[in-house]
Parts: structure tokens; sequence; C-alpha cells
């Protein structure tokens, strides 16, 4: 069945608006795409043998991204590149594994710190209000503080679930600077033109 068909049968047998078909039709697209990254991701843990490793950087890339925002490309297509780029770099580097020194561990919390401070990074597709702004910025700490603390524990007990949280940290931490790089950009081009 198609999502079109399954929207309107959905839309139809609820006796939904034209209004709330719109959302839900948006609502499963989201899904399916969320379904998507899953699988991919999976699918990629699997062939480097960290299963397990890839679905709790999935699931920690996902929280972070949602709330804490960063770089947003313009088109599906373009999202779905970067999206697979980012997801296979990030699973190289956790299959190769960091190293749990003093100093990999220092690096961890300032990008951690950065990306608290840095939250939310809003997109040109994706702006938020004020109030958003506030509620996404106080997720994204406690999401943050919450995968710090299971990223210790993690390595207390010799688990390598702390290199899969440190990569997506990290992999989040990269795209909030290029979201802000590409917001500084594109306000000095709408000042520009705005000048002419």
């Amino acid at each position: 069945m198609s999502k079109s068909k399954l929207v309107n049968a959905i839309a139809q047998s609820n006796n939904l608006s034209k209004e709330d078909t719109v959302i839900l039709e948006y609502g499963l697209k989201k899904t399916a795409l969320l379904l998507e990254d899953m699988v991919f991701t999976i699918a990629i843990g699997c062939l480097l043998k960290i299963m397990a490793l890839s679905i709790v950087f999935q699931f920690s890339f996902m929280l972070l991204r949602m709330y804490g925002g960063g770089y947003h490309s313009e088109t599906e297509l373009k999202c779905k590149i970067h999206s697979a780029i980012v997801t296979v770099l990030s699973l190289l580097c956790i299959r190769e594994g960091v190293s749990r020194s003093w100093w990999s561990n220092c690096l961890l919390i300032l990008v951690s710190i950065a990306v608290m401070i840095l939250a939310p990074v809003e997109a040109k597709n994706k702006p938020l209000s004020e109030k958003e702004r506030k509620i996404n910025h106080w997720k994204t700490v406690f999401i943050v503080v919450i995968l710090n603390i299971i990223a210790v524990i993690s390595q207390i007990c010799g688990l390598d679930f702390y290199y899969a949280i440190g990569a997506a940290i990290y992999a989040v931490f990269i795209l909030m600077i290029m979201g802000i790089q590409r917001k500084g950009k594109l306000e000095i081009g709408v000042k520009e033109q705005r000048g002419k």
C-alpha cells in the first residue's frame, strides 16, 4: 500500500479534517525516515560487527539532534546522503575505538559542555520560537548529562558503549558548528541583499 493510500484510508476511517490529514502525512513521513535511518545504521553496524554499539549510537545521536539541532540539508536527498556519511564515519570511529585516556575523557567533557552551551542550533528550514529554544536547550542539557553518566558507568564497567555515546556527542557537535557557520553565511547574504 502506498503512503498516500494509507494516509487517505486512515483519514477517511477517522473522519480527519484536511489539516489533521496533513499532520498525519507529515508524521508518517518522519516515521518512515526515522525507520530508514535506524535500518541503515543497524545494517552498517552489523557489517562492522558492532550492532549493539550502532543502536546505542543511533539512539544517542537521534535524541541529541532532535533537541540540539545543527546543520540541516535543504533537500531530502542531500539529507539522506549527509546522514549516511555521518553514520558511516561515526560507526567506523566506534569500531576502531578511541583511547580511554584522561585526555580523551577531558575532550569529551569539553565537547559535551560546548553542545550544552550551543544548543539549540536552529536551521533555516527549522526555525524555533523563543519558548521552543528554551525548552530544547534544557532538554539537550539533560540528555547530554544523562549520556555522559551512562558513558562513565560504561567505561567503569569496561563496556564499549562509551565509544558509541562519545561518537554521537562529537557528531552532533560538528553538525552544530556546521549549522552555526552556515547560518552566519545566510545572515550575511540576507543583509547584503537588503543593502542592494
